[in-house]
């Protein structure tokens, strides 16, 4: 297939070009697209179809991918979204936007910019209300003509079809009708010239028939303002001053019931008091109050405490000593609880439970370090210091994350201790003290010693000197005749001792071999074919692994 230089005469392909140069045939649209870069790369090359006469702009890969789906030039269809500008029409109006902003964009943003321009459109009159002004008319013409009703919204409902009891009263509450109300309402009421009687006015009547009988209002006044009187008899006035001479606090008398005559629903109770026979005031002064004891006197503890003499024993009264054992007794009957407790209240329950079983076998003689134990034992449970308020997360500072490695400062402590128990403790009791000072752990400077002690002696690894006998080859010489072979050779030999297979070279290379296991493993035992064997058993075993066989070179340069 032969291409060229597109020009207005000769297509490429079925490829039109606006370009207006001398037609350049080249063999392939690659080429095409290569020569127009270099030799145009100043002029904007669209292509075209040639059949169907669309355009797909400066990429070749739109045109390559359109002449497999072209069908040549189609009758123009009118669709229902025309352009005005090319005549061009779309099925949507999304398509015909698309086509603006590709193909006319300066039209497009005209038409933009002139919308952004318009005005908004005004909202619909009464939008988003329940009430129409119609409506509202004839609300506030009801107010008027119900005006003083107890029920006005119940009067209304009927004016207003479609409308409940609920809507009519929140429309009454609000301000902008209750503002329309007023000013409608005070212009009716200047013009009728005085308010207006209420629609439906109740009428007060009698009240059981006894209205004539009920008194004035000054009547009520003045019984209300004046305070009641207490009606005292003579015998109890004698009683009272009998009392007081004496000191005492004359006995409260029982509250006097007075007589309660209820005029009407709206006026306030008046109290009647029916004529005493005789009044008196008298001034009573408060007689001095005696507090009650709060136990009885015969009750008396006595706790008087006789210091004894020089060189004499302290003596325990007999009822003390039975109260003590009785206490005794009664909480070692007591089964320790059986449910998971922590040490330190495990150890203290321990200690007292000891104490009060030497107090009993010893008729209550303890020492006084083995109380100042048990009390220490005690206060160490109920007086917590720093104690953490339970629902709270302590703060965590310096924590490492979770890539981050655990460093010791002394390593591989904790196999010391394990692998050497009779050693640590032999320092503990000796030298270090570990229980110094209660709470305080173990300072560093006994760890370092105790360390230093357990591995202060490294002492080196004994070989038989087997390189010398019968004037062995050495290692240098050895290093290029070690094979995989000759080391298979050698852990058979170890593992079956044979002295005719003993040899200065095979003593040699089991030298250097020993030596790096030795060095490794940290081993510190005399060298000898059965030790050799025993340990290459317990290799294979742990780690069948080990020993396995490769070139000699890898051995000596490990």
């Amino acid at each position: 297939m032969i291409s060229g230089c597109p020009s207005s005469n000769s297509p490429v392909n079925g490829v039109s070009s606006t370009l207006t140069e001398t037609s350049y045939l080249m063999l392939s649209l690659g080429e095409v697209k290569v020569h127009s870069r270099k030799e145009h790369p100043h002029v904007k090359v669209n292509y075209a179809c040639k059949l169907c006469r669309q355009q797909r702009g400066p990429k070749l890969h739109a045109i390559q991918v359109h002449a497999g789906k072209c069908r040549g030039e189609q009758a123009l269809v009118q669709l229902d979204f025309p352009c005005e500008e090319c005549g061009a029409s779309f099925r949507s109006q999304r398509g015909l936007s698309i086509h603006e902003v590709t193909q006319h964009p300066e039209r497009r943003n005209v038409a933009r910019a002139e919308a952004a321009q318009q005005p908004e459109r005004p909202l619909a009159p009464r939008a988003g209300t329940v009430f129409t002004e119609n409506e509202v008319q004839v609300m506030l013409e009801c107010e008027v003509t119900y005006y003083g009703h107890k029920s006005v919204a119940k009067m209304m409902k009927p004016h207003l079809p479609g409308k409940s009891n609920e809507q009519i009263r929140n429309k009454r509450r609000l301000t902008s009708y209750k503002t329309a109300r007023d000013e409608i309402l005070a212009a009716h009421l200047d013009a009728v010239g005085g308010a207006p009687e209420p629609a439906e006015q109740e009428q007060v009547g009698e009240i059981d028939g006894r209205q004539d009988e009920l008194p004035q209002a000054a009547e009520v006044e003045e019984r209300a303002a004046s305070p009641p009187v207490i009606v005292v008899e003579e015998a109890q006035i004698e009683n009272v001053a009998e009392e007081l001479e004496h000191g005492e606090t004359p006995e409260p008398q029982p509250e006097i019931e007075l007589e309660t005559i209820s005029i009407s629903d709206d006026e306030p109770a008046v109290e009647e008091i029916a004529s005493p026979p005789a009044t008196l005031d008298v001034e009573v002064q408060p007689a001095p109050t005696q507090v009650a004891p709060l136990v009885d006197d015969s009750i008396v503890i006595e706790d008087v405490v006789v210091p004894p003499a020089a060189g004499e024993e302290p003596q325990i009264d007999e009822v003390e000593s039975a109260w003590r054992q009785r206490i005794v007794t009664s909480v070692l009957s007591r089964e320790m609880p059986r449910h998971v407790r922590s040490l330190p209240v495990d150890t203290a329950m321990g200690i007292l439970r000891d104490a009060l079983l030497r107090a009993k076998d010893e008729a209550g003689n303890l020492s006084q370090a083995e109380i100042d134990i048990a009390y220490s034992a005690v206060k160490d449970i109920v007086q917590t210091e720093n104690a953490e308020v339970p629902g709270q997360r302590r703060n965590q500072e310096g924590g490492r994350g979770r890539g981050q490695r655990r460093r010791y400062l002394y390593a591989r402590t904790q196999d010391l201790y394990h692998e050497n128990p009779a050693l640590v403790a032999k320092h503990v009791r000796t030298n270090v003290d570990w229980l110094e000072q209660s709470g305080v752990t173990c300072p560093d400077a006994d760890v370092r010693e105790l360390y230093n002690r357990l591995w202060g002696h490294r002492p080196d690894v004994q070989l038989p000197d087997l390189a010398k006998r019968d004037g062995g080859l050495g290692i240098p010489r050895l290093q290029w005749l070690l094979t995989s072979a000759a080391l298979k050779a050698g852990c058979k030999f170890m593992q079956n001792p044979d002295p005719a297979m003993q040899a200065p070279a095979l003593g040699t290379m089991l030298e250097g071999r020993l030596k790096r296991l030795a060095r490794a493993s940290r081993i510190n035992w005399p060298v000898t074919d059965q030790d050799l064997k025993s340990y290459v058993k317990q290799k294979r075993r742990h780690s069948p692994t080990t020993l396995l066989p490769m070139p000699g070179s890898q051995i000596l340069r490990s």
